[in-house]
């Protein structure tokens, strides 16, 4: 369970994740299809998916959206990169 203002790592990677800090600075707003995940509210650098066990499964840069559609159900974590520097993950169900 996630403690709100509590900054978390992102599977031993040293990129810290604060979806309350982040989105303060910018709207991010997150729409997840069954073939794709589109974000909008920011200028998008790079989006990682990662699986539960932290295995990165999909990245693109320089778009909003990135597709999920060979990927198994289940619980997956986006990383989002903005051009300006600023980074959050955010949680989705496939």
């Amino acid at each position: 369970q996630l403690v709100e203002n509590t900054c978390y790592y992102l599977f031993g990677m040293d990129i810290p994740i604060s979806i309350n800090e982040y989105t303060q600075t910018e709207n991010i707003e997150m729409l997840v299809q069954p073939d794709k995940v589109m974000i909008t509210g920011a200028d998008v650098a790079k989006l990682s998916v990662f699986n539960i066990s932290g295995t990165v499964v999909s990245t693109v840069t320089n778009s909003p959206e990135i597709f999920i559609g060979n990927l198994n159900t289940g619980v997956y974590i986006i990383q989002i990169q903005t051009k300006s520097g600023l980074q959050t993950a955010r949680k989705f169900i496939k």
